[in-house]
């Protein structure tokens, strides 16, 4: 069972239409969404993402390769130890500093109407600067944070793969230290990332069952529930890339209120009447 189905779907058949210019390429994608074409690197690419539901968001990570310019394109003296502002008129700086390189267009189906939704074009500025201000030269915390889901998503897939068991523990292992490492290791996603890889099971098969489910909700970035019934007991698996990570309850008996906190409302109430239908 999917909660994803169970949230208020908003937009349908979402696309991403990126393009840039000249010379300017996507050269990977790191993401499993379906894009055409197929063969990088390209200028122009259709992303198709999944139905998206209330509440949910989408990060679409890809790396691009720029252009070197030569001296005579950018205008500015390279051997020059003056700052660019008394070798340029603030308006050449300007159109320098703030160069358009492409944009990005948003097509979905508004679920409420019907109707067919473009948004209007996005811009992607590249700046180029010999002197960069400080608020540039900050470390992005949230594309190192995007980094950390999407290596993790290959780590957990080459685990999957990886018949011995031993081996694929190592795998997850590495990924955990190179999170440790990152400059976001603080940040509560990616703590919860390395909660989620040195989670110990108590079987081979729980582990891989409940890693799977880790690695489907980090690469389509949508909630995950999976509703085991078995005899007088209900077994949650919970995942989620925007809020919480795979936590595991068990036998939800006499303690089943208790066990129940952080799980949708809807859900709550199934456990609460397990007949109810819905």
């Amino acid at each position: 069972m999917v909660l994803g189905g169970l949230f208020t779907c908003v937009a349908q058949q979402v696309h991403i239409n990126i393009e840039f210019t000249g010379d300017y390429k996507i050269t990977h994608v790191h993401s499993k969404y379906k894009y055409e074409p197929e063969q990088l690197p390209l200028a122009k690419l259709n992303v198709k993402l999944h139905d998206l539901n209330a509440e949910e968001k989408r990060n679409l990570v890809f790396q691009l390769h720029v252009p070197k310019m030569d001296n005579n394109e950018q205008n500015v003296d390279m051997t020059s130890q003056q700052p660019m502002s008394l070798t340029q008129s603030s308006k050449e700086i300007q159109l320098f500093e703030n160069q358009i390189i492409g944009n990005v267009i948003v097509m979905y189906i508004d679920s409420n109407t019907g109707h067919t939704i473009t948004t209007e074009p996005v811009s992607f500025n590249l700046v180029r600067d010999l002197y960069p201000s400080d608020d540039l030269l900050h470390i992005n915390h949230m594309l190192d944070i995007q980094r950390n889901r999407v290596e993790t998503t290959y780590a957990l897939e080459q685990a999957m793969i990886e018949d011995d068991y031993r081996q694929s523990r190592a795998i997850l292992k590495a990924q955990i230290d190179k999170i440790k490492a990152s400059v976001s290791v603080q940040d509560p996603f990616c703590q919860k990332l390395i909660k989620d890889l040195e989670y110990h099971y108590p079987t081979e098969r729980d582990y891989r069952s409940s890693q799977h489910n880790t690695y489907m909700s980090h690469t389509t970035e949508r909630v995950i529930c999976v509703l085991h019934v078995a005899i007088g007991k209900c077994k949650i698996i919970f995942s989620s890339i925007l809020h919480e990570t795979v936590s595991t309850m068990k036998t939800i008996h006499e303690e089943k209120c208790t066990a129940l906190n952080g799980i949708p409302i809807i859900f709550r109430d199934i456990l609460n009447h397990p007949n109810k239908k819905i």
